[in-house]
């Protein structure tokens, strides 16, 4: 299944109230939120669909929350390939992850039966963004492992993020205001690999749509939000 790297988490979607304030950020935190999305590669052709399912919603003892979320990637005749849990965080003015829970279908499939360790930095997301605006630079050491041994170490690094315009965009799921997002990623581990990635994201949504490119700038695939229930 070849489906491009995009933030699985959807790093993005609705405002929920928690100890007596609402996040307002770019991510999904209300309980029961479900957003389907669609793969689909340089031929315009569907590749995968996931659907991304806010299971709960907690508070932090510094005043902030988190959302745990629900994932199910299936191949494009619809067959489950595989199901897994992430948790995003709201705190202070911006959201943060892990950068590992941005890896496509195809490197979360790889490690799903694997004692993965991540470390490294949080990718951080503004609550508030603005066009012209650079966003801090990422990185996440991951190491597989198995029966107590660690396997090669893998790492994603994310950099050269801004804010290059706001667009409306287009869904079957809605019409949004959305903000969008440059990234060089590049990841290494037997050998390295760099590419680019311009994902639109909307307030009190998420992520409505992504795309990712090679080096010489030619597109490879495409995600699109295509259901969204609330």
């Amino acid at each position: 299944m070849k489906l491009f790297p995009m933030l699985l988490i959807a790093v993005l979607n609705m405002p929920f109230f928690a100890a007596g304030q609402a996040c307002e950020a770019f991510m999904a935190f209300e309980e029961g939120t479900k957003l389907e999305y669609t793969y689909y590669n340089k031929k315009e052709k569907e590749e995968g669909s996931s659907t991304q399912y806010v299971k709960s919603v907690r508070a932090l003892q510094d005043g902030g929350t988190v959302a745990v979320f629900e994932t199910e990637l299936r191949d494009k005749k619809g067959k489950e390939a595989m199901t897994g849990t992430f948790e995003v965080s709201c705190q202070g003015n911006a959201l943060r992850m892990n950068v590992s829970d941005m890896l496509g279908p195809d490197m979360s499939e790889a490690f799903q039966h694997m004692e993965v360790k991540v470390e490294g930095d949080a990718l951080i997301i503004p609550h508030e963004l603005e066009v012209g605006q650079t966003l801090p630079d990422a990185q996440s050491v991951v190491t597989p492992g198995m029966n107590g041994m660690n396997l090669m170490k893998f790492t994603l690094t994310v950099t050269d993020r801004r804010v290059v315009a706001r667009e409306e965009v287009r869904t079957p799921a809605g019409t949004f205001d959305c903000f969008k997002i440059t990234s060089i990623f590049k990841t290494k581990m037997m050998g390295s690999r760099e590419f680019t990635q311009s994902q639109w994201l909307a307030k009190g949504v998420g992520m409505v749509k992504a795309e990712t490119y090679d080096k010489k700038g030619k597109l490879e695939s495409r995600q699109l939000l295509t259901g969204l229930e609330r």
